[in-house]
């Protein structure tokens, strides 16, 4: 009877180990939406362009420039099919939108574009 009662109670320990277990459907975390300033070129070249490179290959021009924006902070603008977008911005004389500018320019030129 013993051995009997002992075989139930680890039968039953196992079953309850092992029975399959519900899981939870866990969505993604979506990224987050980042609005992303759009403005047009002229609009972009009215701030007032410290750096400016324009980049041509074949019919596609784009463009880079840094500025200094409306709350004194040093911005990267890069311009493609007529559409400006914020890349980048820090602290001016830091050296650092300057820098994304010649990544930018760099990434474009390994791409084959010309850039002047």
């Amino acid at each position: 009877m013993k051995t009997i009662l002992i075989l139930l109670s680890f039968g039953w320990l196992v079953s309850c180990g092992s029975a399959s277990k519900k899981t939870e459907k866990v969505t993604p975390l979506a990224p987050p939406k980042v609005k992303v300033k759009k403005q047009t070129a002229k609009e972009a070249s009215a701030k007032g362009s410290q750096i400016h490179f324009q980049c041509q290959l074949e019919k596609d021009v784009r463009s880079i420039e840094v500025v200094v924006n409306e709350k004194g902070r040093c911005e990267v603008l890069y311009t493609k099919n007529k559409e400006t977008q914020s890349k980048a911005n820090g602290v001016p004389d830091s050296g650092f939108c300057p820098k994304v500018a010649n990544r930018i320019k760099n990434n474009l030129e390994k791409a084959g574009f010309q850039c002047r």
